[in-house]
């Protein structure tokens, strides 16, 4: 891990951080693995609050965390670039960022064939304005996204907010990848337009969140829209400091049945997911507070939430966790009463 940590600090001090971002500056960073841990090339204790890829609070400090172990990147220029994505993280955090997701709703997230179906049409256009910007389809896809808003506000609404946390930190992650190596900088983003136009996968909505935002910005970017402002003052989001076009086509939307059957698909293998566990006796009943999860690996039907990689929750006040796939009964507190294993 001391070779991967130099050969990242290597790319690194080539970028001109505050060029990705006003303001933006690097943190330490940890790579960990089962066993063992290192900030800063130098070994520390492997804590059991590491999980996954992201930012921490370790020693009263923000720093960039990345998994070696389960997401092994052997093309160090993209290595960097996701570690770059998460320093950004830390950046946010420092700054005292309010404008996260409620991580909550997006697991729960209401999957409507109309919503997913106009999502899709704002993705295609998104492409062209790539390929070829006019003010015709950005005022388009604008009123794609106002429609949107005002049919499905809570799950507009969550989109909108991650697409300020990930989608800035993974805007940021493709400006430091085309600073590194311009050609692997245009294969991710040929790559990012494909995803967005995949009917299967514009379902996974958190990940699209990502990937639409970090596209939009891009293509701000390149066409002289203004959206720099400095993390932690600015309360609204992306789309919110837009301008908005003044008048409102009347819009006629088709549900794409191609979308229709892939939402009904996604739907019931999730719980097909559920279901094969529940059959078991839970390994634990009690009431919980959930303190660490992964909302990327994470979804909620009804009162089941549906973990794949780990949890983390209070007993006795002591945090415990459990990694694996797992079914956790929980209360509208958010709360834990059944663990299914």
């Amino acid at each position: 891990m001391i070779d991967i940590y130099y050969n990242i600090l290597t790319r690194i001090k080539q970028i001109n951080f505050n060029s990705l971002w006003q303001n933006f500056t690097l943190c330490p960073i940890i790579l960990y693995n089962n066993d063992e841990a290192f900030l800063n090339g130098e070994r520390i204790a492997r804590l059991e609050t590491f999980h996954g890829n992201t930012a921490i609070k370790y020693n009263d400090e923000y720093v960039a965390i990345w998994d070696v172990e389960n997401s092994s990147i052997d093309d160090y220029d993209i290595f960097t670039s996701k570690i770059i994505h998460e320093m950004f993280h830390a950046f946010q955090m420092r700054n005292e960022e309010t404008r996260f997701a409620n991580e909550i709703i997006g697991m729960a997230y209401n999957y409507d064939p109309l919503n997913i179906t106009i999502k899709s049409k704002e993705n295609i256009l998104l492409i062209s304005l790539y390929q070829s910007y006019d003010e015709e389809k950005y005022n388009q896809f604008l009123q794609y996204r106002l429609l949107r808003e005002k049919m499905f506000p809570e799950e507009f609404n969550y989109e909108m907010h991650i697409e300020v946390i990930e989608g800035m930190a993974e805007f940021v992650e493709l400006k430091s990848l085309k600073f590194l190596n311009e050609n692997k900088y245009e294969i991710t983003l040929k790559n990012l337009l494909e995803t967005i136009n995949d009917s299967q996968k514009i379902i996974k909505i958190r990940e699209m969140a990502y990937h639409s935002s970090s596209i939009l910005l891009t293509i701000l970017d390149k066409n002289n829209h203004s959206f720099d402002h400095i993390v932690g003052k600015e309360k609204r989001t992306i789309f919110s400091m837009l301008n908005h076009p003044k008048k409102h086509d009347n819009i006629s939307i088709i549900i794409d049945e191609e979308i229709e059957k892939a939402i009904a698909n996604f739907i019931s293998e999730r719980k097909l997911l559920i279901s094969n566990l529940i059959k078991k006796e839970p390994i634990k009943e009690g009431i919980f507070p959930i303190c660490a999860f992964d909302p990327m690996n994470s979804f909620i039907i009804d009162d089941l939430m549906h973990v794949n990689n780990f949890i983390g929750f209070l007993e006795d006040g002591i945090p415990v966790y459990l990694n694996g796939e797992m079914v956790l009964e929980i209360n509208k507190s958010f709360q834990i009463l059944k663990i299914y294993k």
